[in-house]
C-alpha cells in the first residue's frame, strides 16, 4: 500500500509589465518599500514601484494624464502615456509553491 500527501499553499506574487510600441521593455515584481526605474526603450520616463503598485512618475508627455493616473496595483489595471507609446499594466500573479507537508507510507 502506498499513500501519498503533499499540500501546498500558493504564494502569489504580481509583477508589473512596461510595453513601449507594444514589446515588453521591463517586468519585475510588485513588492512592498519604494524603488524607481527607467527602461532603456524610453528614458524620458521615470516609473516608481510603492506599497505593492506602480506608476507614471515623470513624463516628457504634454498633458501628463498617465502621471496623474497615480500608483495602479490590481491585476489587469493599465496606466497609458500615448504620446510615448507606453503601458504599464499590473499582470496576475504567477504561483510559486511551498510544500507544508509531503509524506509517503509503503507496506
Amino acid at each position: 500500500m502506498l499513500i501519498n500527501y503533499f499540500n501546498s499553499r500558493s504564494l502569489l506574487q504580481k509583477e508589473y509589465v512596461v510595453y513601449v510600441g507594444g514589446a515588453v521593455a521591463a517586468t519585475g515584481p510588485l513588492s512592498f518599500g519604494e524603488s524607481e526605474f527607467a527602461v532603456d526603450a524610453m528614458p524620458s520616463i521615470l516609473f516608481g514601484t510603492k506599497d505593492n503598485s506602480v506608476a507614471f512618475l515623470i513624463s516628457d508627455c504634454p498633458d501628463k494624464i498617465c502621471v496623474k493616473t497615480g500608483f495602479i496595483n490590481i491585476t489587469g489595471q493599465t496606466a497609458a502615456c500615448l504620446p510615448n507609446n507606453t503601458v504599464l499594466l499590473v499582470r496576475g500573479a504567477k504561483r510559486a509553491y511551498e510544500a507544508d507537508a509531503v509524506v509517503s507510507v509503503s507496506p
